[in-house]
């Protein structure tokens, strides 16, 4: 842990010399918070969607659709009495036990957290605050994780410092540690992969010499394994992979979000295994309009990579102002008979610029090629969009409607067809 601390600290004096400035719009306070249903035992198979908004009343909703026994949706609350102020939330269900737990800032200010694992919600757990600055305001960043059969939690405060708390083995029982500070920048995307170590994407935006760039940095949470197979409660994070921005001028604009997968590499050969890791940021630079970024996914053999982006290309359609990376692996991920690198399937939605506010861009990633269509959804989009995997050719994605209804639209990605967006009545948000 000395090695986290050591590197925040290095970091924090860059960003203090520099200036950080931030990288989330007010409307991404907007976002629905959406995951997909189901326990490894039954995948593929997926059997229903969460998501959750906190409404106008400061109160987190849980939208559910299930399948299984039966077809049903609703919504359900979760708890009241958060900030008026942030909107950051972060859930997800648990791999080894289906559990659900969900995360968010009160109305004191605090982290709290509530769980399940039946159709009611517990009453709030109160983490509460780091020790220095505020994490109650608008562009706050909070993220959450289950790693083995731990909980991690990082969030940012108004002074740019990132904090983890962890729930860990203490002694012979569970226990939430301290808040600790181990970054200066902003919270990417954090992901629980069942196979691979987990991870949290960070980054730090900051001006230097040649203008705006930034540094993407990957928090590993290492898989460790008593002899009899049982998970361990001991793990630590390590730092790992570490890139450079798209390049010096060009400033990622919203939080990136990297994805890690591992492929056979030749049928039936369990030896030809290995890992890729795929990327998405949005950046701007110069007269450019915000553009999606993606490291890792472009790559040929053969085919160096450009030492001005670092490894990172630009897909050409320009993003709208608040959104955030949307782009979804359809691909199984990390699966040890998972599929090969040429397999690999992409679906990203984003609201664009170069038409009203309900043009949407959709963008499908496979065969190693990028195909990128406009549609009009014909309703605004106001905030950004959420996309889960339904199945392996389609996503289920969510935004905020105008009058501030959870909208669902289905995409096709074959077609780029996109279906009629779906009201879902009852909470505003």
């Amino acid at each position: 842990m000395r090695a986290i601390v050591k590197l925040a600290a290095a970091v924090a004096v860059l960003a203090a010399g520099l200036g950080l400035g931030s990288a989330s719009a007010a409307s991404e306070k907007l976002a629905p918070e959406c995951y997909v249903v189901g326990l490894p035992s039954s995948a593929p198979e997926r059997t229903g969607i969460d998501c959750f908004v906190i409404d106008t009343g400061n109160t987190l909703q849980n939208w559910q659709r299930r399948s299984a026994p039966t077809m049903r949706e609703g919504w359900t609350v979760v708890g009241s009495g958060l900030s008026p102020n942030s909107r950051a939330i972060s859930c997800f269900q648990r791999r080894n036990t289906g559990r659900r737990d969900c995360f968010a800032i009160s109305a004191a200010g605090h982290v709290v957290h509530s769980k399940t694992t039946g159709s009611s919600w517990g009453a709030w757990e109160d983490l509460g605050a780091p020790g220095s600055g505020s994490i109650d305001h608008a562009d706050n960043e909070l993220t959450c994780l289950n790693y083995s059969i731990n909980l991690a939690c990082l969030v940012r405060t108004d002074a740019g410092q990132v904090y983890m708390k962890r729930y860990r083995l203490s002694g012979t029982v569970m226990a939430w540690t301290d808040w600790e500070v181990i970054w200066a920048g902003h919270i990417g995307n954090c992901v629980t992969t069942g196979v691979m170590d987990d991870y949290c994407t960070l980054f730090t935006a900051y001006s230097g010499r040649e203008g705006p760039t930034s540094n993407v940095q990957l928090l590993r949470f290492q898989k460790w394994q008593f002899p009899d197979g049982r998970p361990a409660a001991f793990e630590r994070p390590v730092w790992g992979a570490s890139y450079r921005g798209p390049g010096p001028g060009l400033e990622l604009t919203g939080r990136p979000a990297c994805h890690e997968l591992l492929f056979d590499f030749a049928p039936g050969a369990t030896s030809e295994r290995g890992g890729k890791r795929v990327c998405f940021a949005l950046g701007a630079g110069g007269d450019f309009d915000d553009r999606l970024w993606v490291r890792g996914i472009d790559e040929r053999p053969g085919m160096p990579s450009d030492p001005a982006t670092g490894g990172w290309r630009s897909r050409g359609v320009p993003i709208a102002t608040g959104q955030q990376p949307n782009c979804v692996i359809l691909t199984p991920r990390a699966s040890w008979g998972g599929p090969h690198p040429e397999l690999l399937t992409v679906g990203c939605l984003h609201r664009t610029t170069l038409g009203p506010s309900h043009e949407v861009a959709v963008s499908r990633y496979t065969g190693s090629e990028w195909v990128e269509e406009m549609r009009d959804l014909q309703t605004p989009v106001a905030g950004p969009i959420s996309c889960v995997a339904q199945n392996s050719a389609s996503l289920g994605c969510f935004y905020r409607s105008e009058a501030g209804q959870l909208t669902m639209i289905s995409v096709e990605l074959a077609t780029r067809n996109i279906s009629t967006s779906y009201h879902l009545p009852g909470v505003r948000f």
